[in-house]
């Protein structure tokens, strides 16, 4: 019997008390809904109930008839209005009468798209409530298969107006992507799996799926010839010691009293007034020479903000945060990197570490091909050294004099005068040190910014 509170409806001349579907999948014998639902003179809701019933005899609507099946929401502590409203629309989302605005609005999404053995299998366990926990995946297809575009949900404009139709769009443009490169979209419906992103340069995507799902859909692509990568968390690096005394063992102290003859103190503070007079000696070529870090972090970040204590006359660094947390997953750091790497940085600082040893191969791979040519750098300490290398000689842009200061700073290692010994050697090498002219100088003295 199907129970529409105070009225009954009988399935089984329909359907029969054990029908199946497909393989591996049973009916419920019995579906309960919240009384008010599917009676009474406005509401009409009998008519969609006996049309999935009549269809259900062929399996095409097994989907709707789970949906109609999955827990109810919590009425506890609403009033009878609230209730019934509640009921309405929960029953609209279940049947596919609410509008797509409102199920996306919400997050629900009914299971969908033909059914596998498998996927059957754990229909019952989807209905638990840790089942609307979420999980990503990320897969490269088989020999043969190729992602053809860059894409990512969260690049949609959040705009209200047209976002409905904007995220169908995205979504519809991965499906046939994926579909094309060997990933049938019935098989991701299957999971409860949608696109959440494309990497055109790593032919890799990333989905997002229930996490229930996740171990069963990962084995099935696995077995289609698909490399599968978790999207475990990262976490940030810390420094060991203090910027000063790295400053003072590692002798870059001595390449920032080279900068100080040259072009003064660094500026004392962020903001307008300083922003301004740094405008001003970069008008008459007495600021040092810009040279651009993008860094995996907020701005705010310890990371970013250790690069100033190493690199103190270096701008604000280029930001793409892949979380505001302690932690961020693979996609996130990812989609952060494709993002800095369109800005062209000169260098690029990524401060974050997998739990996972596979992403590492994985990660060197995607700078490789998402970078921009920058130099890159795991740590505050080594960017920051580069960039003030980098700022002294000139060296605004990745080519053969970046590469060369990195290959010195590599060689000269951790050993304790390493900075000072890279900015020698850079010396021998033919790089020479920007220096202000007479104006230049002028200028300088004038905002007082004179050092030693």
């Amino acid at each position: 019997m199907l129970s529409l509170g105070s009225g009954l409806l009988s399935l089984g001349s329909a359907i029969g008390p054990s029908a199946r579907l497909s393989a591996g999948v049973e009916l419920p014998r019995t579906i309960s809904l919240p009384a008010g639902v599917g009676h009474g003179p406005q509401s009409g809701r009998s008519g969609p109930v006996v049309a999935l019933a009549l269809a259900a005899r062929s399996g095409a609507l097994l989907p709707a008839l789970e949906a109609l099946a999955l827990p109810l929401p919590d009425y506890g502590r609403m009033d009878a209005f609230s209730i019934k409203n509640k009921a309405d629309s929960d029953f609209k989302d279940r049947t596919g009468e609410s509008s797509f605005l409102t199920r996306l609005l919400t997050g629900w999404r009914p299971p969908s798209g033909p059914r596998t053995a498998q996927a059957s299998a754990s229909a019952e366990d989807a209905r638990l409530p840790e089942s609307r926990e979420t999980a990503r995946l990320l897969v490269a297809p088989p020999s043969g298969g190729t992602i053809s575009a860059d894409a990512h949900e969260n690049a949609i404009d959040s705009k209200p107006a047209g976002f409905a139709q904007r995220y169908a769009a995205l979504q519809e443009d991965m499906l046939k992507d994926l579909e094309a490169a060997g990933l049938p979209r019935d098989l991701l419906a299957a999971y409860g799996a949608v696109p959440a992103g494309t990497y055109h340069r790593l032919n890799l995507a990333t989905i997002r799926l229930p996490a229930l799902q996740k171990n069963a859909l990962s084995a099935v692509l696995r077995n289609r010839g698909f490399t599968v990568y978790e999207d475990a968390p990262w976490a940030r690096v810390q420094e060991p010691s203090s910027a000063a005394e790295f400053v003072a063992a590692s002798g870059l102290d001595h390449v920032h009293a080279a900068a100080r003859r040259g072009f003064g103190e660094p500026p004392a503070a962020e903001g307008a007034v300083a922003g301004a007079a740094e405008s001003v000696l970069r008008v008459f070529g007495a600021a040092m020479p810009r040279v651009d870090l993008a860094v995996l972090d907020s701005a705010r970040a310890s990371a970013a903000l250790a690069v100033r204590e190493f690199a103190p006359w270096a701008g604000a660094p280029l930001a793409f945060p892949p979380s505001e947390g302690a932690s961020a997953a693979l996609d996130d750091v990812l989609r952060s990197l494709a993002a800095a790497g369109r800005s062209k940085p000169a260098i690029l600082l990524n401060p974050w570490r997998p739990a996972d040893p596979a992403h590492e191969e994985l990660y060197s791979r995607a700078a490789a091909a998402l970078g921009g040519g920058a130099v890159l750098s795991s740590s505050p300490r080594h960017a920051g050294t580069l960039l003030m290398l980098a700022q002294i000689f000139g060296v605004a842009s990745p080519g053969r004099e970046m590469d060369i200061l990195a290959r010195l700073l590599a060689e000269a290692g951790d050993a304790p005068g390493a900075a000072r010994a890279a900015f020698e050697r850079a010396l021998d090498a033919g790089l020479a040190p920007v220096e202000p002219g007479g104006l230049a100088r002028w200028v300088t003295q004038l905002l007082g910014r004179t050092g030693a």
